[in-house]
């Protein structure tokens, strides 16, 4: 390494505990603690899910303010990230499940409602190009929700409006798109996931992500049910196919609305995050980058946005670190991903409880044991 160093610290969110910004500050501390002449550049990172409008703002977007609701439709106070006609909008910052109150969980009555009116807010920021992050969602509404904030409406077979909820999705007759937005029509959208689900089946939503939104087995089947009719009207209602196509099981089903009305076309979140935030230059004169998450697992080599970060980082010939809550790869796989050294907050706290709770003090602490490291070379 050379006598200045320069360090990326390119974190994703430590879920629960800390977003991806708190999580690097907190190490970027430690290591200033003890090492004092390196240049540190802070690079959050996100995949779609929460922390998507971070890393768009700190790729030098504008955050701008909105209000809208939640997943079961509490006021909710959040943001958007635009620039030259691009917006940015998230999932788990309008109606994602941290957001549920009390933390209780609505299976069958969240719904994204709120994602819908961040698009609306987008394009009445004169945005023509909209990414829509999917990621943390609370729902299996299949995106109705989105589509009534955005104009149309859910009908029975008498022709009464239908909320947009699991509970209704066997009673619906009629996706209604005649009032939906008009500008719409004029609008890219892309949808931004690390998911690649189909919307139905063994690998589909609710049988992959159901039980953490509080599907229990007994909720299962009507659930699976009401998604497959859902389905089967979108088909019907835009001439687009979304039963059987890959990644229309991401949020509760919310992709296969997003593609089917509005044309969204599905890209990865971490490659989308990656090129706004100019990563690969980033680190192409680094002499380490540190990149991790709550969790570093077999899930995040599956087109998570720390796994992009390494395949960059490695690609550049820049040394590479993970810190993690925890890690549950086996030392020989981080050393055959090129991972020089890695830390998981586990192994220094009594119970992942703690190690949650003390994540910031954590973090400094394994960022001053960085910055020895880095004097030590």
């Amino acid at each position: 390494m050379t006598n200045n160093p320069r360090i990326v610290l390119a974190l994703d969110k430590f879920k629960g505990s800390l977003t991806a910004v708190a999580a690097a500050n907190a190490i970027r501390d430690g290591i200033r603690s003890v090492n004092s002449f390196v240049e540190i550049d802070v690079v959050p990172i996100a995949d779609g899910g929460d922390g998507t409008v971070d890393a768009a703002v700190a790729s030098g977007m504008t955050g701008v303010p909105i209000e809208t609701v939640g997943p079961t439709g509490q006021p909710v106070s959040s943001s958007i990230a635009v620039r030259d006609g691009v917006g940015v909008v998230e999932l788990a910052n309008t109606c994602g499940i941290t957001l549920l109150p009390e933390g209780i969980l609505a299976p069958l009555d969240a719904h994204t409602i709120g994602l819908g009116r961040a698009i609306s807010a987008a394009l009445d920021c004169g945005c023509t190009d909209i990414v829509v992050g999917l990621g943390g969602s609370a729902s299996n509404d299949g995106g109705l929700g989105a589509l009534i904030a955005l104009g149309a409406r859910l009908l029975n077979a008498s022709g009464a409006a239908l909320a947009p909820s699991a509970r209704f999705h066997c009673d619906l007759a009629e996706i209604d798109l005649r009032g939906l937005d008009p500008r719409v029509r004029a609008t890219r959208f892309r949808i931004a996931t690390d998911v690649d689900n189909p919307l139905l089946g063994g690998h589909g939503a609710v049988a992959v992500f159901g039980a953490q939104k509080g599907v229990t087995a007994a909720l299962a089947g009507g659930v699976e049910k009401g998604l497959a009719h859902v389905g089967e009207l979108l088909e019907r209602s835009t001439g687009r196919s979304v039963l059987s196509a890959p990644g229309m099981g991401a949020a509760g089903g919310a992709a296969a609305a997003l593609t089917s009305v509005l044309g969204a076309e599905v890209v990865s979140g971490a490659d989308f995050v990656s090129e706004l935030l100019q990563l690969p230059a980033r680190v192409a004169s680094a002499s380490l980058v540190v990149t991790g998450e709550g969790s570093f697992d077999e899930q995040t080599l599956r087109g998570k946005g720390p796994a992009t970060v390494i395949a960059q980082a490695s690609a550049a010939g820049a040394a590479i670190a993970v810190v993690a809550g925890r890690i549950t790869l086996s030392e020989s796989a981080l050393h055959s991903l090129g991972v020089a050294r890695s830390w998981a907050l586990l192994d220094r706290a009594t119970e992942p409880a703690v190690a949650m709770r003390d994540a910031a003090r954590l973090l400094r602490e394994v960022g001053a044991e960085i910055g020895e490291w880095l004097v030590a070379q």
